[in-house]
């Protein structure tokens, strides 16, 4: 193979899409170049996800009461002699109680405490005779529980009583940011390029991310949290592509395996951190410089994906990359005998086509696993497991399995584990899979669409969840039907395994003639080599 290539070398060697894993072994597969890239990617992606992973930890909500005031305050240890230990003894008399509990949302007129007499305050028995002449008011401030987090959104915004709602707006926001960065993200990446849109998503994440630290206003901090989730998913999916677009076909899994775990890291880095810094401007604060200290060096170590590049017609551009990329690692190629080929531009046709064929049934089947992935959640967090459901009148028709297996929680958390596998396999998967399917110049197009559909899933199944309430084996149900759904649909796609990436519609198109499952027929495969032109295949 060797001798070949440098046969190659001595003459001239034409080059377009199909050859790119042949350019790419050349240049040095393993080379400085590329594991530099691949580790300075995992490393942007993994901080970038913190951001998503530090909801659970910013948007907690503490044990809270209503605050003294501090002119009654200093009446009460001024006129009625009360000490700071007395004082936090009585100061519940501050609210009504209502089924024993004493409000959080409601106290007393500061003028009808002010005005009371200290045997009030100093009584050890019964005092609602008093009480029932107090006029009652919202409460205007708040003292929150800091002995596990000194601050978090709840706290800093003082997201009380009415205002709870407002915590989960923030948490919709950032959805909101992940669908919307998931179609337009994709889509710009194939217009302007890989890299560009992968260093303006992760200096988007830094910037939002600082403005809402300082800002104190939270519908600000609200807005920046869907800039932030436009960014992630945006520098995920722009950096899955780059990385797919320069490894050779051997190495995609591997690479592609690897980068999906960079959520994971990211959620364990974060609660080791979180651990250790418990105010939430100051972990935002950390996230963001730490993602902009490590974006600079790739701004200045990196290049655009010549893949991409070539596939734009960007001849000349795509040689200085090269020749980059060949200078760091250390191969010596002569590149005045290499012909670079534009890429066979597709018709107006061609794209109506393939989204017909490929992106609709791809983007049922990641909607479908975003689905499944969020129903996962079902047994962990104990939705579909409350222990008073024993005390229930149930049907004479529960299933037996339900009523005899899944009281046992054993086998329950077995089960949950195995669908939990299944489901981030399966979601690990599709993005190769995705990336093989769709040629060059709609490749991020394709990823971002499909994207979107999974942030539709998510977004279904807190919907889905709540049918518990009416029934508790109906969300598994759901999910159930829903994954062997997806399953059955993914058989009328190709096989991609072992096949180079496509560069055109034409090839799309191929891809999916010859290397799919003819459900009425035998099986049929067609050999393909990784070095072929898939139009040859």
């Amino acid at each position: 193979m060797e001798q070949d290539h440098e046969a190659r070398s001595e003459g001239d060697y034409e080059i377009n899409e199909n050859d790119f894993d042949t350019i790419l072994e050349r240049l040095g597969r393993n080379g400085q170049y590329f594991i530099r890239s691949k580790i300075f990617m995992f490393i942007l992606v993994t901080v970038a996800a913190m951001n998503i992973g530090a909801s659970a930890f910013i948007d907690q909500s503490p044990a809270y009461e209503c605050q003294l005031p501090d002119q009654l305050r200093n009446n009460l240890i001024e006129k009625c002699n009360l000490s700071s230990s007395e004082l936090n003894e009585v100061k519940n008399r501050s609210c009504p109680i209502k089924n024993d509990e004493v409000s959080k949302c409601y106290s007393y007129s500061l003028d009808s405490l002010m005005h009371v007499n200290c045997s009030y305050w100093k009584e050890k028995g019964n005092v609602t005779v008093y009480q029932k002449y107090f006029d009652v008011v919202d409460c205007k401030s708040w003292v929150f529980d800091t002995s596990t987090y000194k601050s978090t959104i709840f706290t800093t915004f003082q997201l009380t009583c009415d205002k709870t709602w407002q915590l989960s707006l923030s948490k919709y926001a950032m959805l909101l940011g992940i669908f919307f960065g998931a179609f337009i993200a994709g889509h710009a990446s194939d217009s302007y390029g890989r890299r560009p849109i992968f260093l303006l998503m992760t200096a988007q994440i830094s910037i939002a991310t600082l403005l809402s630290v300082f800002v104190p206003n939270f519908y600000f901090y609200a807005a920046m949290r869907f800039l932030v989730g436009f960014g992630v998913i945006g520098a995920c999916e722009t950096g899955y592509v780059y990385l797919m677009e320069t490894t050779v076909s051997h190495q995609r899994i591997v690479t592609s395996q690897v980068m999906q775990t960079t959520f994971s890291v990211a959620f364990m880095l974060l609660a080791f951190v979180a651990y250790m810094e418990r105010t939430w401007q100051n972990l935002m604060l950390y996230i963001s410089i730490l993602l902009f200290i490590c974006g600079v060096p790739f701004f200045f170590l990196s290049g655009e994906s010549p893949r991409w590049l070539l596939s734009m017609g960007k001849l000349g551009r795509t040689r200085k990359v090269l020749e980059a990329i060949a200078k760091a690692n250390k191969k010596s190629i002569d590149f005045d005998n290499i012909k670079f080929l534009p890429l066979h531009k597709p018709t107006s046709d061609e794209p109506k086509l393939m989204v017909r064929e490929k992106g609709a049934l791809d983007d049922d089947d990641d909607d479908d696993d975003d689905v499944t992935d969020s129903g996962d959640a079902l047994t962990s967090s104990g939705e579909c497991s409350n222990d008073n459901d024993k005390d229930r009148v149930r049907p004479k028709t529960r299933d037996i399995f339900q009523r005899k297996i899944l009281r046992y929680k054993d086998v329950n958390l077995v089960l949950y584990l195995l669908g939990k596998f299944g489901t981030s396999a399966t979601f690990s998967c599709i993005y190769l899979y995705t990336s093989e399917l769709y040629p060059t110049l709609l490749r991020g197009n394709g990823i971002g669409i499909c994207s979107s559909c999974a942030r539709i899933g998510g977004v279904a199944s807190q919907a889905v969840n709540n049918l518990a309430g009416v029934e508790t084996s109906l969300p598994y149900v759901i999910y159930g039907v829903i994954a062997l759904l997806a399953a059955l649909l993914i058989l009328c796609l190709p096989e991609t395994n072992g096949t180079t990436l496509p560069d055109s519609i034409a090839d799309t198109e191929c891809l999916y003639r010859k290397r799919r499952i003819h459900i009425l027929s035998k099986l049929k495969y067609n050999q393909v080599t990784t070095r072929a032109p898939l139009s040859q295949q």
